[in-house]
């Protein structure tokens, strides 16, 4: 056969994964933007200090680097997958390509991962590639990408491949399945830096195990129920390096994120914008709370809502939805009716129910389950954004639908003897559909425009002044905001923070109050010192926390909060006036000042101190420091300090005392 020929041959018989590898180009080339870094919203950004992040990675226990010190309560060992993966890319490559390299790849993992998976459930090639498609062009994935994160990212693309491989594992018990479903879950391990992810397979693979152990197949059980065991011990084996630190911070600091004001604030907005997307309409749009979320001045998809408003796209996106679910439901009936293999398909539709009843939070009957699990909580806490956690596997599941919904609707051509006439031109019908309601993703819309940045050389210097630094001393990072711990930067950038990936020094950053409260405490006292213009009461607070470096960054801006410009032009001032501070270095506005009050070898060292009450979480001013210099908490305390918490700013109910009229 002639090389042309073999070429033909190919293309003939791997026509989908072609197309779908065009398309993929297509969103590639036009989503890219050469130059840029990928940086914003909440990010991983290790490749800034590959080696820094991957010993922080090894020793993932206890996060020295942030603020104060803390028990990680996000799986900070997880990411240590990752970022083995991407070192020979980080040595060879620009760094500002590798987060484009890793979300685009997980974007092609997963659309390829559907293909397949359908393939082995016998489905035709058409009906396989569309519903990869479907899983690759679908509001939710929009949303999943368009403030990306890794986390998310990865779950997104390694879950098809993690739940067809254990389909295909236990219809075939060999060695080869047993290697590539290890070898898928370690892989995929990265997906869990958000704990509640795992969670979120392990309740959808439990669902597809159950279905499989059920099958009708005398005398079988105990040999299914050996497999089952065997999977899950293999799964909590390969993740139990993470897993162990984070059942940790579980079991010793669970109630810092409860307690932690800015999540006290933020929980029930959350958990109100899910319930605006809580309706049936909704549901089958896939829109999430991001829909709704605002950016800055600007709602976070204001392009999508304009894109959306036409109302043309909307109505396609009801009707592909639709179709899918008749498509699922019409394939078990038929199954059921025929007495064939049904177990996945039925699996498939109660982890639908499941999703549905995490996300139509507005609906009945799905609210009732919603307020019930919502009085745990734990649960309440960690499913406040339900979108993000479900949205994966209730897309896996419509697109397992659509795929069989594009069979049935092909059968249906053939029975009415439509099939020669209208077949060639039913998948460009769908990929017309697709195409045309996301459409501005392959304008290069995939991304938030805000999230496509040059960073600035003057922070990659600073990086390299600091290495040369003393490696324990404390930063603290200036100017400071609100709790929120949302940096917007000059140059485009708005997120959670990037800083700590380039840096080995602590960062005192609003982005870790949430997991340490001793973290709050510091920026309640920090603010106030800087609200009020008080040199003494700065100098007081850097010397109570040890820090031996202000990082003040001019490039940092408050869009929409006036007050916090006008205390950022003072904090410059104080910078410039205090003789306990001396500029060490500087560079594109940022300002480096040494605490001359802090020695860095003694930082760590401890020394005899009086011994006090237990105070408050979020006093403005610490009295105590101030009359008596370094002190410990004690049940028997030698200094009783009544009031110590009187200027809080926390919840009047955590207060040490009442008045009582």
């Amino acid at each position: 056969m002639s090389f042309l020929k073999k070429k033909k041959e190919i293309l003939k018989k791997e026509w989908p994964v072609v197309v779908l590898l065009v398309l993929f180009f297509w969103i590639f080339f036009k989503n890219y933007v050469p130059g840029t870094f990928l940086i914003g919203w909440d990010n991983l950004l290790p490749e800034l200090n590959i080696w820094m992040n991957l010993k922080r990675s090894v020793f993932a226990g206890w996060q020295e680097y942030q603020g104060l010190g803390l028990l990680g309560g996000m799986a900070h060992a997880a990411d240590l997958v990752r970022q083995v993966i991407i070192l020979p890319f980080v040595l060879i490559l620009p760094k500002n390509l590798i987060r484009y390299l890793w979300h685009f790849g997980m974007l092609l993992l997963g659309t390829l991962g559907i293909y397949k998976g359908l393939g082995k459930l016998k489905l035709k090639k058409m009906a396989s590639f569309l519903g990869a498609l479907f899983y690759l062009l679908n509001f939710g994935t929009i949303q999943y990408f368009w403030v990306p994160y890794e986390a998310f990212s990865t779950f997104w693309g390694f879950f098809p491949w993690l739940i067809f491989g254990a389909y295909e594992l236990f219809e075939n018990w060999s060695t080869r399945n047993k290697k590539k479903f290890l070898v898928l879950n370690i892989l995929a391990i990265p997906g869990f830096y958000v704990p509640t992810l795992f969670l979120v397979y392990l309740l959808s693979l439990g669902i597809f195990l159950i279905g499989f152990l059920l099958r009708r197949r005398k005398g079988l059980l105990k040999k299914k129920s050996q497999k089952l065991g065997t999977m899950l011990f293999w799964i909590f084996l390969v993740n139990f390096f993470w897993l162990s630190l984070f059942l940790v911070f579980a079991a010793k600091n669970i109630k810092n994120p409860q307690v932690a004001f800015n999540n006290i604030m933020a929980s029930e907005e959350t958990y109100q914008r899910s319930q605006m997307r809580g309706d049936l309409l909704s549901f089958l749009q896939l829109r999430g709370h991001y829909y709704d979320f605002h950016s800055g001045l600007v709602p976070l998809m204001s392009l999508w809502q304009d894109f959306f408003s036409k109302g043309v796209a909307e109505k396609i996106i009801v009707f592909l939805s639709v179709f899918a679910v008749l498509g699922g439901v019409f394939e078990i009936l038929r199954r059921i009716k025929n007495k064939k293999k049904v177990s996945f398909l039925i699996s498939a539709f109660v982890l639908f129910l499941f999703c549905a009843a995490g996300l139509m939070s507005t609906t009945v009957p799905f609210s009732w389950l919603n307020e019930f699990v919502r009085k745990i909580s734990v649960f309440d806490q960690a499913f406040r954004a339900p979108f993000t956690k479900l949205v994966v596997p209730l897309v896996f599941c419509l697109s397992l639908f659509f795929a069989y919904a594009i069979e049935s609707l092909e059968k249906l051509l053939e029975k009415i003897k439509l099939a020669k006439t209208i077949r060639p031109f039913l998948p460009l019908f769908f990929l017309f559909l697709l195409i045309y309601s996301f459409f501005p993703v392959f304008r290069g819309n995939l991304f938030h425009s805000q999230m496509r940045n040059e960073v600035p050389d003057s922070y990659f210097k600073l990086f390299d002044f600091l290495k040369k630094r003393d490696r324990e001393g404390r930063i603290a990072n200036l100017p400071s905001g609100s709790y929120w711990g949302w940096t917007s930067y000059r140059w485009g950038s708005a997120g959670s923070g990037f800083l700590w990936h380039g840096i080995e020094q602590p960062v005192l950053d609003r982005n870790f109050d949430v997991w340490n409260v001793e973290n709050e405490k510091y920026y309640w006292e920090l603010n106030y010192s800087l609200q009020s213009e008080n040199t003494v009461l700065l100098e007081n607070v850097l010397e109570k926390y040890s820090v031996s470096y202000v990082l003040f960054d001019d490039n940092v801006f408050f869009p929409g909060q006036k007050e916090y410009a006008e205390i950022s032009t003072q904090s410059k001032k104080m910078m410039e006036e205090m003789d306990s501070l001396d500029l060490i270095w500087s560079d594109g506005g940022l300002y480096l000042y040494k605490n001359k009050n802090v020695d860095e070898e003694g930082i760590y060292s401890t020394n005899p101190v009086k011994t006090v009450e237990p105070g408050g979480s979020g006093n403005n001013v610490d009295r105590v420091f101030e009359n008596y210099d370094d002190y410990a908490y004690s049940s028997d305390p030698e200094v009783i300090y009544p009031f110590a918490d009187f200027s809080t700013n926390r919840l009047t109910e955590e207060l040490s005392f009442n008045v009582s009229a």
